[in-house]
């Protein structure tokens, strides 16, 4: 249910605006008769009203295009099969952490808090299959070190909202040896062999970015 609410949320947020500057003005108003001062207020009144309309409809067609060009971005990087952040091509980024990294850099290329309805094709056109399976230990320590210092961050957050980005912190505090996992898996209420096929573990990783986004901004 969760799931299809999020896509269902996903299309309707990318659905092209119908916009008409007349649907807030009562004509019936307008051809009332009266006196002067009635007539001027009643035109005021209505070139208020479109004013409003018409600067609403403006962010209205900015969201419009700030999603058109999300969208076109995560389209060539998906072709160029290349991420600039992790300075690699797609297929030599560890399978186990592609997971965790391509969509940390997916998350960066999106304004937008609702998620894209094609997230999910993006991830496999970029090698982020649901046939495989991989823990959260296996694929936080197959980043290394190096790599979860760049995605660490130091605000607050919940184990339970956050389970990844606790997972990484707690990585980094052992110098990313197994002595983190039992403690993590403790707080998060995860086992740590529990496993996720690669997407599912992607959109988490993605989530998890986006909320954070809204915690910076």
């Amino acid at each position: 249910m969760a799931e299809e609410s999020i896509l269902r949320q996903g299309i309707d947020n990318r659905k092209r605006p119908k916009l008409s500057l007349t649907d807030e003005i009562d004509v019936k108003d307008i051809m009332e008769p009266g006196s002067i001062d009635n007539i001027m207020n009643i035109t005021t009144e209505a070139l208020s009203g479109l004013q409003e309309t018409f600067h609403n409809h403006l962010k209205r067609i900015e969201k419009t295009i700030i999603i058109q060009d999300e969208e076109l971005q995560l389209l060539w990087w998906m072709v160029g099969e290349q991420s600039t952040m992790w300075g690699n091509s797609f297929s030599d980024i560890d399978e186990k952490s592609r997971p965790i990294l391509l969509a940390i850099e997916a998350a960066s290329m999106t304004e937008e808090f609702i998620e894209p309805p094609s997230l999910k094709a993006v991830f496999s056109r970029v090698g982020i299959s649901n046939s495989s399976k991989v823990t959260i230990p296996d694929a936080i320590n197959s980043c290394g070190e190096e790599t979860l210092k760049k995605i660490n961050n130091e605000i607050k957050k919940s184990s339970i909202i956050f389970p990844v980005h606790i997972a990484a912190e707690r990585a980094l505090e052992t110098g990313v040896n197994a002595s983190w996992i039992d403690g993590w898996s403790s707080i998060s209420d995860i086992t740590k062999n529990t496993e996720l096929n690669h997407q599912q573990l992607a959109l988490q990783v993605y989530r998890e970015c986006k909320f954070i986004s809204q915690f910076l901004s």
